[in-house]
C-alpha cells in the first residue's frame, strides 16, 4: 500500500467514525482514531526508513542451491544496469531471462570465471539479440564461457582482464583413455557452436587463434592493444559516463557491504574498521557496543593509537627496585613502608625491601588515593614522591615532569623534604639523568644490576641510555655476556626471547595486510613454549626497510636473542615473503635469509611456513643446509640433474619457449630420475623416442623427454638415480627435462643441487 492510499483509507476511517452513532465518549472516539493513525503512520515512517537502504537491496535472480555469489544482481539506483557474479552454473540462462524480463536491461556487468559453456553460449546469444552493452570492471576478470557473453555485446568496454582458452573437458576426459574420435567430434560440434556465435558479432580472428591454441588450464589474457580492436576505441562519451555511474556505485556497495559485515561480523573488520570502532581520541570506548571491538582489537594486538600504559602508570610493569624506591621511606631515619600502590604491590611479590620485618601482604586492596592526587597525601608521602636521593645521599627535587604535582603542592605547605639542591635544570646535567655526564665507574653502576647469577644489564627502560651508552663505549662492566643460541640449544637454555621487527610493506600490499601476517608469524613462534616474544612497546628502534644493517645493541639492550626482519609484497597477484633471521647475542645471521613466493589466497599457510622455519632454526631443528627451497609448495626437496651435460637451452616463460631445460649429451647416455617418484605416464613421441613422467610428492611431477629403451611400467615406484632409459642420438644429441607443479611449468634450476 503507497502513502495516498494509506492517507485515504485513513481519512475514509475518520468519516465513518463521525457518522456512527453510537453513544461513544468523546475521549473513546479520540483513542480509537489515534490508534489508527499511529498504526498507519508507523507504517509510512518504516516504509520511508527502508527506503533509505532500498538502493543497496538489489533484485536477486539465481538457484539457491548455487554458492553466494553465482547468480545476477539488479538495483533500482541503476536502472536498466544487470551484474553477473561468480561461476555460470546450470540453468542460470533461465534466471538470466527472468532477470531481463522484469528489468529492462541495457547493460551487463560481467565478473566471472566461467563455467557452463552451454548456459554462457545461450546468454552470449540473447546478449546479441538485445543489443546488451556489456562492461568487465577494473580489476575484475571475465574468463572463459563469460568471454563469449562480452563478445557478444552491442557496444562492449573493458577495465578489467579477459581471458579465453580451450575448452574445458570433466575429469572422464582426463583420467581415462577415450576413443580420439569421440573427442574430436564433441570438440568440433562445441567449437561450431562458439564460432556460429562469435561470427555473427563481427568477432577479429585472432579471438580464435588464442581461444583454439591456448591449452584448457591455461588462460590467454588480451593485451590493451586487442582489447581496443574489441571495443574499448569504439565507445562514446555518454557511454563512459554511464559506466563511470557504474564505477562510483559499486564502490559505494562494496563499502556499504563491509561496513555492515564488520558491524554484525567483528572478524571481518579491517584494521582500520576495528580501531574506529574501538578507540577514539587515545581512549579505549567503554560502551556495550563497542566492547566486542575493543575485546577483539586487543587479541590482536592493536594498540589503535591508546599509549600503552608503562611504570608508573601501570604498576605492573615497574621493577623491584622501582617499587622499593617510591614504596619505602626513611625519612624518620628508619626505613619503613609507606601506604601506596607501590608498597602493596612490592609486599604481593614479597620483596623485602631492606626492611627487616617480612612483608605481609595485605587481604584488602587499598586504593591508591595519595598516587592519584598529590593533595591527599601525608607530609612524608607527599615528600617521598616530590624527591629522589643522589650519590652521597643528596636529597633533589625529583626532575621527571609526572612528579611537578607533588613538588608543588609540597611548596605549598612550605615542605623543605630536606631538599639541598632547589634548581630543577642543574640536577639535568648530573650522570643521573644523562649518560653523557658519567664517568666509566659511575655509568656501570647505573648501568647494571646485581643478581644471583652475577651482574646483568638493566633492563628498565629509564635505564636504556645509559645500557646503551655503556655499550657503545665498549664497556662490560662486569656484565655475563650471553651465550649464542646454538650454545642454547645445547645447554638447554630457555626461552629464547624474539623480536620481529617490522616488516616492510612493497608493491601493492597494504600495512593492515603486513599486520595480520606477521602477527600470524609471531602467533605460530609464541606457541612453542621455548620461545617467548618481547613486545613492541619495548622496542627502541625499529629497521627503515629490510635491507638496512641490523643496530645489535638497540635489540640486546631490551634483551633479545633473536631478531626477525623481513618484507612483504604483493605484484600480479602473487605474495612474496622474505624474511633474514639474526642471532642478537652473536651479532650475526642464524643461516641465510629465504624467500617465499605464492597465491595471495594462501597468505595463511606461507605465514605458518615462515614460522616453522624460524622455529627449526632458533631450536636447531632447521634442514635448510641441505635442501632446496621449492617456492610453492614452500618444501625443501633435492633433485640431482637427470643427466651430465651442459645445458644449450634455458628455462623460458615467454609463449612458444622451452618450459624446461635442454641438456647437451652424446647419444645413448644414461637418463636418471632427479628425485623419488611414481611413474604416471609413458607415451610415445616423434622420431620413435619416448616421454616419461613422473609424480612426486605435493603435486609436483618431473619430465623426460628425447628418450630412448624405457623399461619401465606406470605406476612403478622409481628412486633417485634409477635409470629411466637412454639419450636419443641425433643432431645435436640432447635430453629435455621439466619440473611442473601442477600443470605450470616452473624453472627446474630451482630444485636442481649444485654440484
Amino acid at each position: 500500500m503507497n502513502y495516498w492510499t494509506q492517507i485515504i483509507f485513513v481519512l475514509k476511517i475518520i468519516l465513518i467514525l463521525r457518522d456512527i452513532k453510537l453513544s461513544m465518549q468523546p475521549y473513546k472516539l479520540t483513542g480509537l482514531l489515534l490508534l489508527f493513525l499511529a498504526v498507519f503512520s508507523n507504517g509510512l515512517f518504516a516504509q520511508d526508513f527502508s527506503a533509505q537502504n532500498s538502493k543497496y537491496n538489489p533484485s536477486i535472480y539465481g538457484s539457491k542451491s548455487t554458492y553466494e555469489e553465482d547468480k545476477f544482481f539488479y538495483f533500482s539506483e541503476l536502472a536498466g544496469v544487470l551484474f553477473l557474479r561468480g561461476s555460470i552454473e546450470t540453468g542460470m540462462y533461465k534466471n538470466f531471462r527472468q532477470a531481463i524480463t522484469d528489468n529492462d536491461i541495457h547493460t551487463l556487468v560481467l565478473d566471472s570465471p566461467g563455467g557452463n559453456v552451454s548456459e554462457g553460449l545461450r546468454i552470449a546469444g540473447t546478449v546479441f539479440d538485445r543489443k546488451i552493452k556489456t562492461y568487465i570492471r577494473e580489476r575484475k576478470t571475465c574468463e572463459s564461457a563469460c568471454s563469449y557473453i562480452f563478445l557478444s555485446g552491442s557496444k562492449r568496454y573493458t577495465l578489467g582482464k579477459l581471458g579465453v582458452h580451450q575448452i574445458a573437458y570433466n575429469a572422464d576426459f582426463s583420467k581415462q583413455m577415450l576413443e580420439v574420435g569421440e573427442i574430436g567430434k564433441q570438440f568440433q560440434v562445441t567449437n561450431a557452436d562458439i564460432i556460429q556465435y562469435l561470427d555473427e558479432n563481427d568477432t577479429p580472428g585472432f579471438v580464435y587463434k588464442y581461444m583454439l591454441r591456448t591449452p584448457p588450464e591455461e588462460m590467454y589474457y588480451f593485451n590493451e592493444d586487442e582489447l581496443n580492436q574489441l571495443g574499448n576505441l569504439h565507445i562514446s562519451a555518454q557511454d563512459r559516463l554511464n559506466f563511470s555511474r557504474i564505477d562510483a556505485f559499486s564502490k559505494d556497495y562494496d563499502t556499504h557491504i563491509i561496513k555492515n559485515k564488520c558491524d554484525s561480523d567483528t572478524n571481518s573488520c579491517t584494521t582500520s574498521q576495528l580501531c574506529f570502532r574501538a578507540a577514539k581520541d587515545e581512549v579505549w570506548l567503554t560502551s556495550l557496543d563497542a566492547l566486542k571491538f575493543v575485546k577483539l582489537a586487543k587479541s590482536k594486538g592493536l594498540s589503535c593509537g591508546v599509549p600503552t600504559p608503562v611504570c608508573p602508570e601501570n604498576i605492573r610493569d615497574c621493577d623491584k627496585e622501582y617499587l622499593c624506591t617510591y614504596g619505602t621511606t626513611n625519612i624518620n631515619s628508619n626505613l619503613s613502608w609507606l601506604n601506596n600502590s607501590f608498597a602493596d604491590e612490592a609486599k604481593s611479590r614479597d620483596y623485602l625491601c631492606g626492611i627487616k620485618s617480612k612483608p605481609v601482604t595485605n587481604t584488602e586492596t587499598k586504593k591508591p588515593q595519595c598516587y592519584e592526587k598529590a593533595a591527599l597525601c601525608s607530609d612524608g608521602e607527599l615528600c617521598m614522591w616530590a624527591t629522589q636521593i643522589l650519590k652521597n645521599n643528596i636529597r633533589v627535587w625529583n626532575p621527571l615532569d609526572y612528579f611537578d604535582q607533588f613538588i608543588e603542592e609540597a611548596k605549598a605547605r612550605s615542605l623543605s623534604c630536606d631538599v639541598t639542591v632547589f634548581d630543577k635544570s642543574k640536577i639535568q646535567n648530573t650522570c643521573y639523568q644523562n649518560s653523557i655526564k658519567c664517568n666509566t665507574e659511575q655509568l656501570c653502576q647505573v648501568a647494571t644490576k646485581n643478581t644471583s647469577k652475577g651482574k646483568e644489564w638493566k633492563s628498565n627502560l629509564y635505564w636504556a641510555k645509559h645500557v646503551a651508552d655503556a655499550k657503545r663505549r665498549g664497556l662490560t662492566c662486569s656484565v655475563i655476556s650471553k651465550p649464542e643460541i646454538i650454545n642454547r640449544i645445547k645447554s638447554k637454555i630457555y626461552p629464547i626471547r624474539i623480536a620481529l621487527s617490522q616488516f616492510d610493506a612493497l608493491g601493492d600490499i597494504e600495512a593492515a595486510e603486513v599486520e595480520l601476517i606477521t602477527n600470524k608469524i609471531m602467533a605460530g613462534l609464541i606457541a612453542n613454549d621455548n620461545i617467548s616474544e618481547i613486545p613492541k612497546t619495548n622496542y627502541v628502534t625499529e629497521l627503515i626497510n629490510f635491507n638496512t644493517p641490523v643496530r645489535f645493541s638497540d635489540w640486546s639492550i631490551i634483551n633479545v636473542d633473536a631478531l626477525i626482519t623481513g618484507s612483504l609484497n604483493i605484484k600480479n597477484e602473487k605474495l612474496v615473503l622474505q624474511f633474514r633471521l639474526f642471532d642478537v647475542n652473536a651479532q650475526k645471521p642464524l643461516g641465510e635469509g629465504i624467500q617465499y613466493q605464492t597465491s595471495v589466497g594462501n597468505w595463511s599457510k606461507v605465514a605458518s611456513k615462515a614460522s616453522n622455519e624460524i622455529k627449526n632454526r632458533l631450536l636447531g631443528k632447521s634442514n635448510t643446509q641441505d635442501a632446496s627451497l621449492d617456492q610453492r609448495t614452500h618444501k625443501y626437496i633435492k633433485m640431482t640433474a637427470p643427466v651430465d651435460g651442459e645445458i644449450i637451452r634455458d628455462f623460458s616463460t615467454k609463449p612458444g619457449e622451452s618450459e624446461g631445460i635442454d641438456y647437451k649429451v652424446d647419444g645413448g647416455t644414461i637418463v636418471r630420475a632427479a628425485t623419488k617418484g611414481i611413474v604416471a605416464l609413458i607415451s610415445e613421441s616423434v622420431g620413435n623416442t619416448t616421454i616419461v613422467l613422473l609424480r612426486h610428492d605435493n603435486n609436483l611431477y618431473t619430465v623426460y623427454s628425447n628418450i630412448t629403451d624405457v623399461k619401465l611400467k606406470k605406476d612403478v615406484v622409481v628412486k633417485t638415480g634409477q635409470t629411466i632409459g637412454l639419450a636419443s642420438s641425433g643432431s645435436p644429441s640432447f635430453v629435455h627435462f621439466e619440473v611442473r607443479q601442477g600443470t605450470k611449468a616452473v624453472d627446474p634450476l630451482m630444485y636442481l643441487i649444485q654440484n
